[in-house]
This record gives C-alpha cells, sequence and structure tokens, in this order.
C-alpha cells in the first residue's frame, strides 16, 4: 500500500465476506525529512567562513540526524547548524544528508561560490599625515581585481588591476584629485569568482 501523505491510517480485513476486522490508526505515516538548507558568509574581509544553517523539519515526535560534508575537506560535520572555513575562493560541492529515527532519509547537495567580501570605505583623507591616506579594499590577495575611479561626472580619472586594490587620491598623471565626492567600480577579473561592486567615496583633505 503506498500512503501519499502522512497520517494516521484505520486497517480493515474481511474475511469470508462476512467477518469485518479493524484497528483504529493502526498505520502511521511519519511526514520524511527535509534536506534544504540556506547558507551566509560571515561579511569578514580576507576568510572564507560560511555558515549554514538546515531548514526547520516537520513538526514531528522524531529525533533528526544531520550530515553535513564539503568538497575541499575530508572531514563532517552532525548538527542542524555548522560553521565551515573554506580554504580559498571558488565553488565547492555542499552536501546534508537528514536521517530520522525511523531510517527515512533526504539528501540535497548545492554549488557554493565561495568568494571575498568587500567592504569598500566611504572617505578617505590622503593629507599624508599616515591615516588614512589610502583607500584601502581589505581582500586575501586570491583574487585580481580591477578599480576604476570617476569624477562625480563620469571622468575616468584612475584605473589599477591588482590583487591588493587601492587608491592614493591621486589621477593617472599623479597629481592629486580636489576635495569631493568620486565613483567607484571594483570588479574581479577571476571567471570563477565573479563578483562587482560600485559605489561613492568622500575624498577628504
Amino acid at each position: 500500500m503506498l500512503y501519499e501523505k502522512p497520517g494516521a491510517y484505520t486497517v480493515t480485513v474481511t474475511v469470508n465476506d462476512t467477518i469485518i476486522r479493524r484497528k483504529n490508526k493502526y498505520i502511521q505515516v511519519r511526514p520524511s525529512p527535509i534536506a534544504n538548507f540556506q547558507y551566509t558568509d560571515s561579511s569578514t574581509q580576507g576568510s572564507y567562513v560560511y555558515s549554514f544553517h538546515s531548514l526547520q523539519q516537520p513538526v514531528d515526535t522524531a529525533l533528526y540526524f544531520y550530515q553535513w560534508k564539503f568538497s575541499d575537506h575530508n572531514s563532517s560535520d552532525t548538527t542542524s547548524d555548522v560553521v565551515h572555513v573554506f580554504d580559498s575562493t571558488g565553488i565547492y560541492r555542499v552536501f546534508l544528508k537528514v536521517t530520522d529515527d525511523f531510517g527515512c532519509t533526504d539528501s540535497s547537495m548545492r554549488l557554493i561560490n565561495v568568494s571575498e567580501s568587500l567592504y569598500v570605505p566611504n572617505v578617505f583623507t590622503p593629507n599624508e599625515d599616515g591615516l588614512n591616506d589610502l583607500l584601502e579594499i581589505p581582500v586575501g590577495g586570491e583574487v585580481l581585481y580591477r578599480f576604476v575611479i570617476f569624477t562625480r561626472y563620469g571622468l575616468l580619472i584612475y584605473k589599477t588591476e591588482s590583487k591588493f586594490p587601492s587608491w592614493d587620491g591621486r589621477n593617472a598623471a599623479g597629481v592629486k584629485m580636489p576635495e569631493g565626492i568620486y565613483y567607484y567600480i571594483i570588479e574581479s577579473l577571476d571567471p570563477q569568482n565573479t563578483h562587482r561592486q560600485t559605489g561613492f567615496v568622500y575624498l577628504l583633505r
């Protein structure tokens, strides 16, 4: 007998077309585990720390057991929530298997694109006092970035390609730019780790 949804089912047996035996709620069909999960990065610059969270299981009296596997390590975790540190940027397979104490299982696998978290300060002061003189992007040095600066009117004044992108407040000719608001574009040049970010920064002298 195939039951399509969870619940309590009554079993009835008829003997010789006359004798009927019935057991109410004799068969208990329980919901299957759910192996779906979500994840977030740590937003810590230069690190590859990600948090994984298994979605809530069906409301039931069953006990659930978890098994996580990550393609960059042979080790596995056995709790519903885990924190994993990847070795570097790239695309990794993350596998989750959920088993209840009745032996029912569910599993899922997702590809996770691990990228560097980018924090671009919104103000810097290139006045040569040794403090905050550079607009620096804290990254891990694993990925090559293109970093472009424009005036607020759209004039390109600076461009660099570097694993540690920064700007000292000068244009491509080395001339100090005046105090004001500038527009930036920073984008990854790694096809396996695509990322593009834009915004404004205030140059204060």
